[in-house]
């Protein structure tokens, strides 16, 4: 669990990440954050748009071992 500092924090560098990543056409913000409405129990929802041609997998598996490697995530939901 993070603070809401911390998890402002981190959602800002996730979408920077996405910015930067050519495996993604797209990144939206969804989700409470995306009305403004976040509370003390949200968590991060974003959608990523994939570059074509590629399978979705591999960028769901890069993304993955990222949160785990970097951010120390502890459990995840893939959709």
């Amino acid at each position: 669990m993070f603070s809401e500092v911390e998890r402002s924090k981190l959602r800002d560098q996730l979408v920077a990440a996405a910015r930067v990543d050519n495996q993604l056409e797209a990144a939206a913000v969804v989700g409470p954050a995306a009305l403004g409405r976040e509370g003390k129990w949200s968590d991060i929802d974003l959608a990523f748009r994939l570059a074509g041609g590629l399978a979705p997998e591999y960028v769901v598996d890069h993304w993955t071992s990222t949160m785990y490697k970097i951010h120390d995530a502890e459990e995840h939901l893939n959709v």
